[in-house]
């Protein structure tokens, strides 16, 4: 006993996973101790970040289970639950930042700590979130929408608040104003420069919303005005994960590069006067579960630059804003088509930021004869570019072992095993039944689904079993091990584990 009352939940699934939009159910059960006096028993859900920042947290759903009353010693009460799991965000866990989300139950006691209980339940990308309309060509909100009235008395100070603002903002101006135009006039300065180069530079990213693996595509095109020597014209992807924590002067902010992929679209060489350039390039997107995610301290933030790099002269750059989400959110949406409005000027995009390395070359030239670099944080070996055909599960386990964990090649190292027959033995952590089938087929769906440790190794994987295997797995408990014949289907990136069905 842990005070008047001990509260549990427990859910319907055992493995806690729902996709979004799909009923999460489960039960609450509370055992009275001592003779108590409830304002009532709420049941609470929502989403909250935790890691290296602060917490952010999404709007809290509550319902009232029971209303007030008096609670008698002996009492075991029990309230069923359901509701539709959020689309987004869904469970992430990174480096900085971990999504998680909670169902939460409270006796209302006055004067007196409440007994609760907390649990946390995994959600999947499930049905397309509504804001997901239209084209793609535009970076869509998932902010979700406060419920709660600010007030007109909170809204007053505010307005105070950011006038006050603007008066100080004002003043320092005027301080400051010989420095702002200096540096306005120099930036101008620098523009006509890479005007009386590079003429008016046309740049086409028509996909802003993208998912993990698919092909990316950008055009570049421009007529040079005079004669230069480029380095070379070249794209940077990059994800990054941001978290503040503390606040004020002691606010800190931590981030960590999730991906860096550098893809070279024109090597380095001589322009001509007249010469119009125009490359396009295609390049597959990271493989990641790290989803575009903003709140107030926490984000997971994808962009694209674009350089043109100029020996001895100021660079060309421009940077897009990407938002990359589940493939299941597509549906909803087409591509952007290609058109003179996604066209960026070179008035619009002059950088100097001269810090930032050009790719490095590499030896294999890709389908149109330009060569490629790719850098991923992960550090991975070269000789894991082109992921070979694994024959063995051992074999596949060597493979993945090779990359580091969050190496976007285990993907491709796993899809290039797919159908491939491989005989595994498993050590079981738990068996529940298979609701849905990852492999795209019906006759799985009332089998198991088995989720343990390829033996030998501290590989984790997740099985389909065939409905025949029901018997044997009945028998078998959570470190007993089961010997079948699979094929792998797809890597996990959420749990870092292979997924692959009996056959």
């Amino acid at each position: 006993m842990s005070g008047k009352c001990d509260v549990r939940i427990v859910f319907d699934r055992n493995d806690r996973t729902w996709r979004g939009g799909e009923s999460v159910s489960g039960r609450v059960i509370v055992t009275v101790n001592q003779e108590t006096k409830s304002n009532g028993i709420r049941l609470t859900h929502t989403w909250k970040t935790h890691g290296r920042g602060n917490t952010d947290s999404g709007p809290k759903e509550t319902e009232v289970l029971q209303e007030a009353g008096l609670l008698s010693p002996g009492q075991n009460l029990e309230f069923a639950f359901s509701f539709p799991a959020p689309l987004f965000p869904v469970t992430y866990h990174g480096h900085l930042i971990h999504i998680d989300h909670y169902v939460s139950a409270d006796v209302d006691v006055s004067w007196a700590r409440n007994p609760s209980a907390e649990e946390d339940y995994i959600v999947l990308p499930g049905l397309v979130p509504p804001q997901f309309t239209g084209t793609r060509d535009k970076v869509v909100s998932l902010k979700p929408e406060s419920k709660e009235d600010s007030g007109l008395i909170f809204k007053a100070i505010i307005v105070l608040l950011l006038g006050a603002i603007l008066v100080a903002v004002a003043m320092l101006a005027i301080v400051l104003l010989p420095i702002v135009v200096i540096v306005t006039v120099w930036l101008w300065l620098k523009s006509q420069a890479l005007k009386m180069r590079l003429g008016q530079v046309e740049l086409s990213m028509p996909l802003k919303v993208v998912a993990p693996g698919e092909s990316w595509p950008l055009k570049l095109k421009f007529t040079a005005r005079r004669s230069f020597m480029i380095n070379s014209i070249s794209l940077k992807i990059s994800g990054i994960e941001s978290a503040a924590s503390g606040s004020g002067t002691n606010k800190t902010t931590h981030t960590h590069q999730l991906a860096l992929e550098s893809h070279l679209i024109r090597e380095g060489g001589v322009v001509e006067a007249g010469e119009t350039v125009e490359e396009s390039i295609q390049v597959p997107f990271p493989e990641t579960g790290a989803y575009s995610f903003e709140a107030a301290d926490n984000s997971i933030k994808w962009t694209a630059e674009v350089r043109i790099d100029i020996p001895r002269f100021p660079d060309w750059t421009t940077s897009e804003t990407l938002q990359l989400v589940p493939t299941e959110f597509l549906g909803g949406i087409t591509s952007a088509p290609a058109s003179e409005k996604e066209l960026h000027s070179a008035a619009n995009a002059v950088n100097t930021d001269e810090d930032w390395d050009a790719p490095e070359d590499s030896s294999s030239p890709n389908t149109d004869s330009r060569k490629r670099s790719t850098h991923l944080i992960d550090d991975q070996p070269t000789s894991l570019r082109r992921p070979q055909k694994a024959a063995s599960i051992l074999d596949l386990v060597a493979q993945l072992n090779e990359v580091s964990r969050h190496s976007t090649l285990r993907t491709e190292i796993v899809r290039a095993a797919a159908g491939t027959l491989m005989s595994v033995s498993i050590t079981i952590e738990r068996t529940v039944t298979t609701i849905g089938s990852m492999a795209g087929d019906e006759s799985y769906d009332s089998g198991k689904t088995v989720t343990g440790t390829i033996d030998g190794t501290r590989q984790l994987i997740q099985v389909l079993a065939k409905p025949a295997s029901n018997p044997v797995l009945a028998s078998l408990q959570s470190g007993d091990s089961w010997q079948t014949n699979i094929t792998p289907i797809e890597w996990d990136t959420l749990y870092n584990r292979i997924n692959a069905k009996e056959v």
